[in-house]
């Protein structure tokens, strides 16, 4: 006797709620999409679909594209592609270079790329930056900024990662900022233009889930999408 045919999609998703993503499923479990069940670890969350009959092919493949299209630049990817990877896949491929402003915002992500082929085309390690014997020094906040915001931390902040941008001529830089008094921590991320901040919550501010709060602003930027909100 012939096993029926089953078939099942994955995707991967960062820099979404678990309560938006479990709304998101509900919805479409309500619409007929088969086999949902999601999952989630350091911040990621991961949807399965599944379905079975002669065209569990084709019914998870249409619910695929419409779960991309409702979850938006939260998937980053739909194989076993992991979120550093995917972020240095987007950095080569555009071929942009970051760095981290600081020592201990580069200690956050130096174990989330050091493995990674090819993550130094991408990323400089601090060899630019905050690691250079002589470039290091120039890292450092306007006057100016902090004399205008003297109780800010973002201003402190935002004034390292331009700086790391202009001694290491890198198109984007980040920054980790733990919690200071009634500040929450925050990740930071500057073009030469812009920066964007995203306020973390007690868990999202652990080691585990920091770097790749700032790996999931460095993907969305070098892909041209909204940060998480």
């Amino acid at each position: 006797m012939a096993q029926p045919t089953t078939h099942s999609r994955t995707l991967r998703l960062f820099g979404v709620s678990t309560a938006r993503a479990s709304a998101v499923l509900r919805q479409a479990a309500a619409e007929g999409c088969p086999g949902l069940r999601l999952m989630g670890r350091n911040g990621e969350l991961a949807v399965r679909l599944a379905a079975s009959g002669p065209d569990a092919a084709s019914v998870c493949e249409g619910w695929e594209k419409k779960l991309q299209e409702r979850f938006g630049p939260a998937v980053f990817s739909t194989d076993a592609t992991d979120l550093p990877q995917a972020a240095l896949d987007a950095f080569l491929k555009e071929e942009f270079l970051f760095c981290s402003a600081d020592e201990a915002t580069g200690a956050l992500l130096e174990p989330l790329l050091r493995d990674l082929p090819r993550a130094d085309g991408a990323y400089d390690f601090g060899k630019e930056s905050w690691a250079h014997p002589r470039k290091a020094g120039r890292i450092e906040p306007p006057a100016g900024w902090l004399r205008r915001w003297p109780a800010c931390p973002v201003q402190p902040a935002a004034g390292r990662a331009a700086a790391a941008l202009k001694v290491s001529e890198a198109d984007f830089a980040l920054v980790f900022q733990p919690a200071q008094g009634r500040y929450p921590a925050f990740t930071l991320l500057a073009d030469e233009r812009s920066a964007w901040v995203k306020a973390l919550n007690r868990t999202q501010a652990e080691p585990a889930q920091a770097g790749l709060w700032l790996l999931d602003m460095a993907r969305r930027a070098a892909q041209g999408q909204p940060q998480a909100e």
